[in-house]
This record gives C-alpha cells, sequence and structure tokens, in this order.
C-alpha cells in the first residue's frame, strides 16, 4: 500500500513535467515546417525571380526560427534531465533507508534492485527514447503538410515511416530474449558479488576469492552468449 501511494505521489508530480515538456515537443515540431516553406519560396520566388532582397529576409527569418527550435530543444532536454535526477533521488531516498535496515535479507537485496531499475528509468527519461516518443505523433502533422504539397511526397514518406515501424518491430522481436537472458545473468551475477561482499571475512577465510572470480567469468561469458547475437542482429537491422 506504501509503495503504490508513493507511485500515486511520483506520477502526480512527474504529470505537469511531462504535460510542458510534451507542448515543448508540439513547438519543436511546428517549427520542423518552415524547413520546407523555406525551399519552397526560394524555388518560387528568388529563383524566378533574382531578389536577393527576398533571399536575405526567408533566410533571415529561417535562420531566427531555427535559433528558435534550437532553444526548445535545449530546454526540453534540461527539463527531463532534471526531471530523471528528481525522480532517481526521490527513489533512492525511500530505498536506501529501508536497504541498509535489510541489507543482508531478501527485502534489502530487492531494494538494492530497485535503485539499479531507477538508474535505467534516469538514463531512460533523460535520454532521447522519450523525447523520441514525444516528437512521434507530431510526425503525422508533417505527413499531412507533404500530402498537401504533392500526393506523390507524402505517399513516398509515409512507406518510408511505415518501413521504419517494421524494421524496428524486427530488430525487437530478433533481439529481445537474448537481451532478457542477458539481463538475468547480470542480475543473477551481481547477486552473487552482494552475497560475498556481505561476507567477506568468510570468503577470505576458506580461500574462496578465486571461485568466485571464476563464477563471475563464467557469469560473463554466459551474459556474453546472449548478448553478441542481439548487438549482431541490431546492427544489421540498424545498417539496413
Amino acid at each position: 500500500v506504501n509503495s503504490s501511494r508513493f507511485m500515486l505521489e511520483v506520477r502526480t508530480q512527474l504529470r505537469p513535467i511531462l504535460l510542458y515538456t510534451a507542448t515543448i515537443s508540439f513547438f519543436i515540431n511546428l517549427l520542423i515546417l518552415p524547413m520546407s516553406l523555406y525551399s519552397l519560396q526560394v524555388y518560387d520566388r528568388v529563383m524566378s525571380t533574382g531578389s536577393m532582397a527576398t533571399l536575405l529576409w526567408l533566410t533571415v527569418m529561417m535562420m531566427l526560427i531555427l535559433a528558435v527550435s534550437g532553444v526548445l530543444h535545449s530546454l526540453r532536454s534540461n527539463v527531463m534531465t532534471r526531471a530523471a535526477d528528481w525522480l532517481y533521488h526521490r527513489i533512492a531516498h525511500a530505498a536506501i533507508p529501508i536497504s541498509l535496515m535489510h541489507i543482508a535479507t531478501v527485502q534489502g537485496s530487492k531494494n538494492i534492485q530497485s535503485l539499479r531499475d531507477a538508474s535505467a528509468l534516469r538514463q531512460f527519461l533523460g535520454g532521447q527514447a522519450l523525447t523520441a516518443l514525444m516528437d512521434a505523433p507530431w510526425a503525422v502533422l508533417s505527413i499531412i503538410f507533404l500530402f498537401i504539397i504533392h500526393p506523390a511526397l507524402g505517399l513516398m514518406v509515409t512507406a518510408g515511416a511505415a518501413l521504419l515501424v517494421a524494421m524496428a518491430w524486427v530488430n525487437e522481436r530478433l533481439t529481445d530474449s537474448h537481451i532478457k537472458h542477458a539481463s538475468a545473468v547480470q542480475i543473477r551475477s551481481m547477486a552473487d558479488l552482494e552475497v560475498a561482499t556481505r561476507n567477506t571475512d568468510v570468503v577470505e577465510a576458506m580461500g574462496m576469492t578465486p571461485m568466485i572470480m571464476t563464477r563471475w567469468e563464467e557469469n560473463q561469458r554466459a551474459a556474453a552468449v546472449h548478448m553478441d547475437p542481439a548487438n549482431s542482429h541490431a546492427a544489421t537491422v540498424q545498417g539496413i
């Protein structure tokens, strides 16, 4: 119940931040459209008339739009990075005291694992993945705009987008099981090391350090058996 209440509070506090960044994403993607308009105006007005003044003012306006877009990109990135740091520290302040109280128990191990999960969540919130998800819906506006310019352009971009989605799905299917197995092996390896570090005196007295190192190396090789095919498949799909 306490964890449910905690997550509810976190979601409530994160919701306005996500709404704010989604609004910024709307304006970022809106400012992409003038790039196409700039090219059209150069071909329609500048090349046909040879007016350098028209080219100058169009370029000045385009540079201003790009500057505003750059500021918005930076602002969104900073907001998401700070939100990710805030979330990580919020989870850490809740998990660390419990872990210290139950360090040698299953409950303590679970809370230590929750810190690793929180670190992965921080990387997701502060990285490019979430902002890409925020940008994806607005891509529909760009496609509609291209259809208005010419149906052939819209069809070409739509086909390209469909191909990218299909390749992403193929990549997920090829790598998902490998990544899950590798993650499970890594978690088991870290759990073994945590047990060893909690019993350092016993490990040294019984001369178990070489055995622990051997087991750790075996776990790393087992993880590599799964990660190497996953990386290979991902690189192939990315290249295609």
